[in-house]
């Protein structure tokens, strides 16, 4: 049986627009590699698991987990993170990966309106999601 859980980005470091264009656009952009944050347990996430993505306070995608974590050698270049002098490396340290793949998209008024929390991945007690 397959988790589920949220997946927060921050609109200021990331540019989730661009990659929900690019990835409706170009199914090659359809698959990311996400990083793990600072409080998560790698061995929990399960190839198969369900993600909603949300960020600037709405869902915006849903996706699917297509490897479970692993480590990397280098931290992975990503076209949609925004340049800043933040603490990416700091955040990144331990460098462990994902990859997920896009599967759906949600436009307007089917973004559903979600607290975004401090955890990259999380699983919130009342999602939206657990009622559909």
């Amino acid at each position: 049986m397959s988790n589920t859980y949220q997946l927060s980005w921050n609109a200021k470091k990331y540019d989730w627009e661009g990659r929900m264009k690019a990835s409706m656009a170009d199914p090659n952009k359809r698959m990311f590699t996400q990083s793990l944050g600072r409080r998560n347990r790698p061995e929990k996430f399960n190839v198969g698991d369900i993600v909603y993505i949300t960020c600037a306070g709405r869902c915006i995608m849903k996706g699917i987990l297509r490897t479970g974590f692993y480590q990397r050698t280098e931290i992975p270049h990503d076209e949609f993170v925004k340049p800043s002098g933040d603490d990416r490396e700091v955040r990144h340290h331990e460098k462990w990966y994902c990859e997920i793949e896009i599967t759906h998209w949600f436009h307007d008024e089917k973004q559903e309106k979600i607290r975004g929390n401090q955890n990259t991945f999380c699983q919130p007690k009342n999602a939206f999601w657990n009622t559909l």
